[in-house]
């Protein structure tokens, strides 16, 4: 599975490939990310998103990364 980060952006990979796009992120402090739009589901799947902690389960509030998992479903374009 390929994975994308900040500086990326452009996407390219095969229909049925699994991609990740992670970005940093410090949800306690009010930098997150969130998708502005679903993208095209003929072309994208959002499977899963979430957020991973840099720092040990029991502290709140640590940055991390923010991350968004998706498939190819088939050849084209979306945003």
């Amino acid at each position: 599975m390929r994975v994308w980060s900040e500086g990326d952006s452009q996407i390219s990979v095969s229909a049925g490939e699994r991609f990740r796009i992670e970005l940093p992120a410090n949800p306690g402090a009010g930098d997150d990310w969130s998708l502005v739009g679903e993208p095209n589901p003929e072309v994208a799947l959002l499977l899963d998103e979430g957020f991973q902690s840099d720092a040990p389960a029991d502290r709140v509030g640590a940055p991390g990364t923010e991350y968004f998992l998706f498939e190819a479903a088939a050849s084209g374009t979306t945003e």
